[in-house]
């Protein structure tokens, strides 16, 4: 992000343009908030400091400047509200993940993530 922030000439010096060509961060890579089997995201990442979020219009004039890595997808997210009676509206980063069987064969177990909303 911060990187992000030079190349668009909101800190430091900039050239003509408005932007610092050295500064351009490349395509966008989700990777890193990957678990080491990509298959998840990572327990316990924290909001403006492993991940940013961004609205879907952000995200798509991003993925224009700069791209996404190959074989990548965005990390689509809900907006849910919580409690119950003062409400707020929070981003669902975290899936809740449920354990499923059959009557029939209980040790045959898969686990499904679905949105509060």
């Amino acid at each position: 992000f911060k990187q992000l922030k030079k190349y668009l000439g909101m800190e430091g010096v900039v050239c003509n343009s408005g932007r610092k060509k050295s500064a351009n961060p490349g395509p966008i890579d989700n990777k890193p908030l990957f678990k080491n089997d990509s298959s998840d995201i990572r327990d316990h990442m924290i909001d403006e400091l492993d991940f940013f979020l961004v609205p879907e219009e952000a995200w798509d004039l991003l993925v224009d400047e700069f791209g996404i890595r190959e074989e990548q997808e965005p990390l689509k997210r809900k907006v849910v509200e919580h409690g119950m009676f003062i409400k707020h509206c929070k981003v669902e980063v975290y899936l809740l993940e449920f354990q499923l069987s059959e009557n029939s064969n209980p040790k045959e177990i898969i686990k499904k993530k679905f949105s509060k909303s």
